[in-house]
């Protein structure tokens, strides 16, 4: 998640805040988290590399084959590349059995 700066203007008729006039202006922090779609599900991921969110979530790099935007990914790949917010993400996990 991101924290970032908002510049809002109070207008009290919308927002009745005790002793704030109207037209003062102030800063909130806002926290903002960027999605990434993992396996169809939306999750917190953005900022981490590939290497980093599979280990996060117990996934063995060794037995995964991970597809990002539609492009399968090389396993030297992993820690070089970052999810990024709206990115899509399938991983793979190799069973085996008999």
């Amino acid at each position: 998640c991101k924290a970032s700066w908002i510049f809002c203007v109070l207008d009290v008729s919308i927002l009745k805040f005790q002793g704030m006039p109207k037209g003062m202006f102030f800063f909130i922090r806002e926290r903002r988290c960027f999605m990434v779609t993992v396996n169809g599900e939306k999750v917190q991921a953005s900022g981490q590399t590939i290497a980093e969110y599979l280990k996060n979530t117990g996934y063995n790099a060794d037995r995964v084959v991970v597809e990002l935007n539609l492009q399968i990914i090389s396993k030297d790949k992993y820690s070089e590349i970052t999810l990024k917010e709206n990115d899509a993400v399938e991983i793979l996990n190799f069973v085996g059995g008999g």
